[in-house]
């Protein structure tokens, strides 16, 4: 493959490309993307993800005493959101499709859009 063609690749094809499952999350920490990886990882689809809430009792994090992570005082993507700080949390669990507890390591990046310009008057 050649240097044009890594370069024309969408976003979308470079991250479902990765072994590590990887999703986005808007502000309000409702999910936007959901990778091939994910999919393969968890059992759950995009189709069954994209548009719900992380905390919506689809992943059930948890640490590793069984609390569950979600919400706001322990979410460790809610705190990387606020602080604007990369996190990585450490092992904790989820729960795939099929009930199953799979143990994982995430890593937390928040990444800011540029706000737009208002244009000049």
């Amino acid at each position: 493959m050649s240097k044009n063609d890594v370069l024309s690749l969408s976003p979308q094809a470079i991250l479902d490309s990765v072994n590590d499952g990887i999703y986005v999350v808007d502000t309000d920490r409702r999910i936007v993307y959901w990778s091939k990886s994910a999919e393969r990882i968890t059992g759950w689809q995009a189709a069954d993800i994209v548009g719900k809430r992380c905390c919506d009792a689809l992943l059930c994090h948890e640490d590793k005493d069984g609390r569950r992570l979600c919400g706001e005082e322990h979410c460790p993507l809610h705190r990387a959101m606020v602080t604007n700080q990369s996190s990585t949390r450490p092992k904790s669990v989820a729960r795939t499709k099929s009930a199953l507890l799979i143990s994982l390591r995430a890593l937390l990046q928040c990444l800011r859009l540029p706000v737009p310009k208002a244009p000049l008057k």
